[in-house]
């Protein structure tokens, strides 16, 4: 499964004098990049090319993790596809360090793999990916800008946000320091999804509705990028601009798509969460689909319904099962009544998250043992 087609444009922008932007495009992998050499800083457009080059020289075994994921897309091998570009990630990050000699230099990245119907995004910045679907614009990745983590901590409203200097201020981003620590989000395609990676030279200029009326525009996906270049120029073009566009063809229907996400975002288990604590909790997980009057193993994991109905041992409906059996508790069998599509979280999937993600795993947790809970109550 690779993307259907995949266009691409990059531009000075109206203000810089040269392009801090690289890209990368590998079709027959899967991957696309994008890479923002920090303005103002010393030697960006090296930091950019050396995010991008380090990706590029990683193809062989990046292939073999790919093809793995296309076989058998397990939690395990989507989690092995995200781990690579996060040690890629980091090594772009010492290499520039080594090259700049001191000198200030880094470079925000995007990169994105599809792989066993799953879109797998490592992103390090205020680059960003984004998702269109049934024609709606949906954000990927979330800046990481000292405005946008006070926007997401409550102490900043978006209007805030939007006229502030902060806004345009990295707290991370690759070669700056030894220490990246790369946002790694999974999420299941569907037939028709058109995925958008960007510098900030687009979203920086363009609203996401002027982005979500563009990129709908037609199939010459080359022409859709230089469209939007066209219209970040237009609108000032103050930064670099580079943009890819690609277009998926097989999948579940993007209503399907959509209920299960929805279904796992509103889950009892995943009720702590938000939209990209999801993102990054659906690489460690698993899926099942189970016929009516079936009974699930109770091997320790945690389950959460994505369609369908089950019910406990004594009859009380939920839609998670196995909260104690991940810390070590009496495992958890129930009972499906309609055909149900189930994610799972082994025992052994929630060791590897609790290390990585010790908030996520802590918050799943309490969900989790929130719907026990209301379980204890219906039974008493």
């Amino acid at each position: 499964m690779r993307f259907k087609g995949i266009g691409q444009a990059t531009d000075v922008g109206r203000v810089r004098d040269h392009n801090e932007d690289a890209l990368l495009i590998l079709p027959d992998l899967g991957l696309i990049a994008v890479a923002d050499g920090m303005g103002g800083l010393a030697d960006g457009q090296v930091a950019a090319n050396t995010a991008i080059a380090t990706l590029r020289a990683a193809r062989d075994p990046l292939t073999r993790a790919v093809g793995a994921a296309d076989d058998d897309p397990s939690s395990e091998n989507r989690t092995q596809i995200l781990l690579a570009l996060e040690f890629l990630t980091s090594l772009a990050a010492r290499t520039i360090q080594q090259s700049a000699r001191g000198q200030a230099s880094g470079t925000t990245l995007v990169a994105a793999v599809m792989a066993g119907g799953h879109l797998l995004v490592c992103h390090v910045g205020d680059s960003r990916a984004y998702l269109l679907r049934d024609g709606r614009l949906r954000p990927i990745t979330e800046d990481h800008t000292v405005a946008a983590a006070r926007v997401r901590s409550g102490t900043m409203t978006q209007a805030e946000h939007d006229n502030s200097p902060l806004q345009h201020i990295l707290y991370q981003a690759v070669g700056t320091s030894g220490e990246v620590d790369a946002d790694l989000l999974d999420l299941h395609l569907a037939a028709g999804d058109r995925i958008m990676l960007c510098s900030d030279g687009l979203s920086g200029m363009l609203t996401e509705s002027r982005m979500e009326a563009m990129l709908g525009d037609g199939d010459d996906l080359d022409g859709v990028c230089r469209q939007l270049v066209a219209a970040a120029n237009e609108a000032g073009g103050r930064d670099n601009i580079t943009v890819i566009v690609a277009d998926v063809a097989e999948g579940p229907t993007a209503s399907d798509a959509d209920r299960a996400a929805e279904r796992l975002a509103t889950a009892t288990a995943t009720s702590w969460l938000d939209t990209n604590e999801v993102r990054v909790l659906l690489s460690f997980l698993d899926e099942e689909l189970l016929p009516a009057g079936q009974h699930t193993p109770a091997d320790g994991a945690l389950r959460i319904l994505l369609d369908g109905d089950a019910v406990d041992a004594a009859g009380n409906a939920a839609d998670t099962f196995g909260a104690l059996g991940l810390v070590g508790g009496p495992p958890e069998a129930f009972t499906v009544t309609s055909t149900a599509r189930v994610a799972v979280l082994s025992p052994d999937a929630y060791k590897r998250l609790e290390p990585r993600r010790p908030l996520i795993a802590a918050r799943l947790l309490r969900g989790a043992l929130s719907s026990l809970s209301l379980r204890l109550g219906q039974a008493s």
